[in-house]
């Protein structure tokens, strides 16, 4: 079989997408797992410089609570962006939506174009939009891999949304009342024109939609692998 002949499932990106999701199946531990142990390391780091068990505990502790408020943010933008993309309106597009993608391969690009788009006006939109039409395209795409259009729901969140509407980083800047004052008298507030709405910033969202789509096309595996 030639180059030009050889399927795509047999691609060097698509070989190591399903060692590496192998790999992770088998031996990366669950979230809360990871959680005690990072706990553990901490824990063991304070005592090592010095810090008593009490000190160390109190610190903990301390710091739980501290981030409460911002917890109930994070709490509350995950709860509406649910409420609004399991909507009765909003789930119709998505059944629509889903109803697009073809092939397997195909099926991946267009979950991760979506989610990036999804993305660039919410990420906690993104996140549950996403899941739900990787589900409903898994449901309706023969020979489509559950683990590529997993992954490619996750890309809103782990590339572009920082370039959105939601950008955390870009509300807090052009908020001054957000602001340290440290940060204040350095640089001021800056404008979301300034930031997000850049034409720079733009190119950078576009340029990294094209290439994490051409990634979740081309590490999908084929149908024989599915």
């Amino acid at each position: 079989m030639t180059a030009a002949t050889q399927p795509l499932e047999s691609s060097a990106l698509a070989r190591f997408g399903l060692k590496l999701s192998d790999w992770f199946e088998k031996w990366f531990p669950d979230a809360f797992a990871l959680a005690l142990g990072v706990v553990a390391v901490v824990f063991i780091a304070s005592l090592a410089v010095g810090s008593s068990v009490l000190d160390t505990a109190q610190w903990f502790g301390t710091g739980f609570w501290g981030l409460v408020n911002f917890t109930m943010q994070m709490s509350m933008i995950v709860v509406t962006g649910y409420a609004v993309a399991t909507a009765p309106p909003v789930y119709r597009v998505v059944r629509l939506l889903a109803s697009v993608p073809k092939t397997g391969r195909g099926a991946a690009a267009y979950v991760g174009l979506f989610s990036m788009l999804a993305s660039l006006v919410s990420w906690s939109f993104s996140l549950i939009f996403s899941a739900l039409l990787a589900r409903e395209v898994a449901h309706r795409v023969r020979g489509s891999d559950y683990r590529a259009i997993g992954a490619a729901a996750y890309l809103g969140v782990g590339s572009v949304w920082a370039l959105g509407m939601s950008s955390s980083a870009a509300l807090l800047m052009a908020n001054p009342a957000s602001l340290p004052a440290s940060i204040m008298r350095v640089t001021g507030s800056i404008p979301l024109s300034e930031t997000i709405g850049l034409w720079q910033s733009l190119a950078v969202a576009g340029l990294l939609i094209i290439v994490s789509m051409a990634v979740a096309f081309y590490s999908a595996p084929g149908a024989a692998h599915a």
